[in-house]
């Protein structure tokens, strides 16, 4: 089991079916009257996990094969290496619930209700397992713990790849950010955006003007259109919100789809950088898969090396 091109799977079988992996955990080997004909695929620290637990996901797994194949089967070979793979899986997950049974939980039985009475408002006549809600519960809090449910990269680490790559991240066109003002060229939208326009020129704030005339969804925060380039907006518009000054407030214009005024508050000239808080939170979920991966792939390591497993099924 030397890859780990498997790892992010496992906070999906810890997170969502991780109660059906727990109870293998609860089964001890000798319960011969339930177990005895069941097979046994591995053995985490003396605790089994049965092959029937696999065979849903290694046939969801080779059922995704055949859709992307025109319907073909997959190859034996490949059919081996997904049977590897799901027990692999199942393995960290047994890793992970056990290592969590160490982990005390702050105010368990309250947590536990809430869920319950969460459950109970969705599906009133549902039966509620407290059992399997306090694993999952347990094992939740554990990757918690542990950082493992959203780990970031360290700030000092993204800094330096903005500093090092910051000019990757230049504009490549000017841009500007504007808010406007717009009515329908139908009706008295001649008339409503004239209105604005003196209501402007009397001082009232751009802001505000849009709020009370503008009929678009941008008049709700004042017409800000945010940041834009040229061509995303009519001609007329570009023509004028790209030649006037910062502040300034347009006269008139008329587009396709009505009259508008417009206000440019920041150009960003072609081969703009963004500042790195303008970066910051981009960079961070860019990273974010690799990083989950790389440190639960530590974690796995390490209960690893403390853990006796035994594989005894698709081990070749």
């Amino acid at each position: 089991m030397k890859s780990y091109q498997w790892i992010l799977a496992i906070l999906i079988t810890v997170s969502t079916a991780f109660p059906i992996q727990a109870n293998a955990s609860n089964t001890t080997i000798n319960n011969n009257t339930q177990n005895a004909s069941r097979v046994i695929a591995a053995l985490v620290n003396e605790q089994p996990i049965y092959k029937d637990q696999l065979n849903a996901k290694i046939q969801a797994k080779k059922d995704k094969y055949k859709r992307f194949n025109q319907g073909k089967q997959p190859p034996e070979d490949l059919k081996q290496r997904i049977q590897k793979n799901v027990l692999e899986e199942y393995i960290f997950a047994e890793l992970i619930y056990q290592a969590s049974q160490q982990h005390q939980v702050t105010d368990i039985e309250t947590k536990i209700n809430e869920i319950v009475a969460l459950l109970k408002e969705k599906s009133p006549d549902a039966e509620i397992n407290k059992t399997a809600i306090k694993r999952q519960l347990i094992v939740d809090e554990y990757l918690k713990a542990h950082d493992l449910i959203n780990p970031q990269l360290p700030e000092k680490e993204l800094k330096a790849f903005y500093e090092k790559n910051k000019s990757k991240f230049a504009s490549t066109t000017t841009r500007i950010q504007v808010q406007h003002i717009v009515t329908t060229n139908k009706e008295n939208g001649k008339e409503k955006i004239t209105k604005a326009k003196a209501l402007l020129s009397a001082g009232k704030p751009f802001e505000d003007v849009a709020k009370e005339y503008s009929e678009d969804a941008n008049a709700i925060n004042g017409g800000d259109l945010g940041t834009i380039s040229k061509g995303y907006m009519p001609k007329e518009f570009n023509d004028v919100a790209f030649s006037i000054a910062i502040g300034e407030v347009s006269d008139i214009i008329e587009t396709e789809f009505g009259y508008h005024i417009l206000q440019v508050l920041a150009k960003q000239p072609a081969g703009t950088v963004p500042p790195y808080e303008n970066m910051k939170d981009f960079l961070a979920a860019g990273f974010a898969p690799q990083v989950k991966k790389e440190k639960l792939s530590a974690h796995i390591k390490q209960l690893k090396n403390k853990a006796k497993i035994e594989v005894l099924l698709f081990s070749n």
